[in-house]
């Protein structure tokens, strides 16, 4: 498209009122409220990461606003009646973006963004498996941008922890196709679906055996499960005191319920008259599991140490996925390392003791969000027949915008994309802001009134900065 066909696409704009609204604006009051408020065109867009979709909203009373549920996935404003939603990282989950107008009427538009090709991919060796109550089971990752976290979408039935590029998850019990979501430091996310069961046994010649430990002592209410193996399954069991210990026989899995202070003697028998039979404790005297702390914050990226006493030490730690504001991972043996991830909160991290014992931390994640990201300067006045080379072109002569206490890498929007563009050098800080180029040439940003472009910089903490560069109108000397 040459420079007459882009201006006169751009006043067709002006006239359908359709390209209107920079990155965030406020409009003046309009009633149209004998229509019902609305996204016109579509219930449902896919974007992906860095790029800015726009759709226009209708009826209501304006001026609207607008939120989105998660503002790492994507950020989202409104200017007169156009919706501006900025795709941030990409997320299997859509998001909900709210626009609500004056008189507090609400209509949503869900948005997906998916894994670009620049982005990158990575892998999982497994996809889909099973795992056995009580047991791990490590898969590995290829490729993608470390360090990776991740996070169980049902954390009662399996937890999940991080090593490098290894993966373990852990039944915790019984569920089907519990999923695992795995992120990589650009936001790639990949899923596993891990079914936790116990398998049913078949005849060995074995006697008939289990990992319970020769002196068990358990919580008050606090469940565990061990195997079961050997013998001639099925198998049943029966408890001495059920008020003080109960349970059941899931195919090899034998699941332990505790209930008040005592001791009962447990029996499992197979179905040739195979008995095992064991002692257990119910008691109270040990310190319970305890953590130095029942809620902390900290940075985005930055760590927190918690610690751990009381219980049954080894000890496991899983963080609830409805909020990924952190993880946290045990160091040390007695240490809760946790980590910020994104802005928000609470993460519920729950700390798991060798018995079964629970003790659950609140995880608050804040963002260095302006004025930790600023741009020297931020306002800006060029003439529409100006044209800014971009960097790579000979004798580039865009403007160099100083980015300050930006953590790279960075991401850029632009309001009028067909008018300007920016690019970071994240190794100099610095935003250039050019004109459209191709083969024929650099182009001047020919406008038809005084125009507002505002160039948006969000930083890897998620941190915005704003350079508005007003075009002036030099009338009728640029061809339209």
């Amino acid at each position: 498209m040459n420079i007459v066909q882009k201006c006169l696409c751009y006043c067709a704009c002006l006239l359908v009122g359709a390209c209107g609204g920079g990155y965030e604006g406020t409009a003046p009051p309009i009633d149209s409220s004998s229509q019902s408020l609305k996204v016109v065109g579509a219930a449902h867009i896919t974007l992906v990461p860095s790029e800015m979709g726009r759709v226009e909203v209708s009826g209501g009373t304006r001026p609207y606003s607008v939120t989105s549920s998660n503002t790492a996935v994507a950020l989202a404003s409104v200017s007169d009646n156009i919706l501006s939603v900025a795709a941030v990282r990409g997320d299997l989950t859509p998001i909900t973006v709210t626009v609500t107008d004056a008189k507090n009427t609400k209509t949503s538009l869900q948005v997906t963004v998916t894994n670009s090709p620049q982005q990158g991919t990575f892998t999982l060796s497994e996809r889909v498996f099973s795992v056995q109550p009580g047991n791990s089971k490590n898969i590995t990752i290829a490729g993608g941008t470390g360090p990776f976290t991740a996070a169980s979408l049902t954390p009662l039935v399996a937890g999940v922890s991080v090593n490098g590029n290894t993966v373990t998850i852990t039944g915790l019990a019984e569920g089907v196709n519990a999923e695992i979501k795995i992120f990589d430091t650009k936001g790639i996310t990949q899923s596993a679906l891990v079914t936790v069961a116990a398998p049913m046994p078949s005849s060995s010649g074995l006697s008939l055996f289990s990992n319970m430990p020769a002196n068990l002592s358990l919580r008050p209410r606090n469940g565990v499960t061990f195997t079961l193996g050997g013998g001639t399954p099925p198998y049943s069991f029966l408890s001495s005191t059920p008020s003080v210990l109960s349970g059941e026989v899931r195919g090899s899995a034998l699941v332990l319920q505790p209930g008040q202070s005592g001791n009962a003697t447990i029996t499992v028998t197979d179905s040739v008259g195979g008995r095992l039979s064991q002692r257990v404790f119910v008691q109270t005297t040990a310190a319970p599991l305890t953590l130095s702390a029942t809620s902390i914050s900290a940075n985005v990226a930055e760590t927190a140490v918690v610690g751990i006493s009381g219980g049954m030490p080894p000890y496991t730690a899983l963080s609830t996925a409805s909020n990924l504001a952190g993880s946290g991972l045990i160091v040390s043996g007695d240490q809760l390392l946790l980590t910020g991830q994104h802005a928000g909160g609470p993460s519920v991290v729950t700390v798991r003791d060798a018995e079964g014992a629970t003790a659950k931390l609140d995880f608050f994640a804040t963002s260095t969000l302006t004025p930790s990201l600023a741009a020297s300067p931020n306002a800006i006045t060029i003439s529409e027949l100006l044209t800014l080379s971009p960097a790579g072109v000979t004798q580039p002569t865009g403007i160099p915008v100083r980015l300050l206490a930006g953590k790279a890498p960075y991401r850029v929007f632009t309001s009028f994309p067909w008018l300007l563009r920016g690019t970071v050098n994240a190794d100099t800080h610095t935003l250039t802001i050019s004109t459209l180029s191709d083969a024929d040439g650099v182009y001047a940003p020919c406008v038809a009134e005084d125009t507002v472009v505002v160039i948006t910089v969000i930083d890897a903490n998620n941190a915005k900065a704003e350079v508005a560069v007003t075009i002036r109108d030099n009338g009728a000397v640029c061809p339209r």
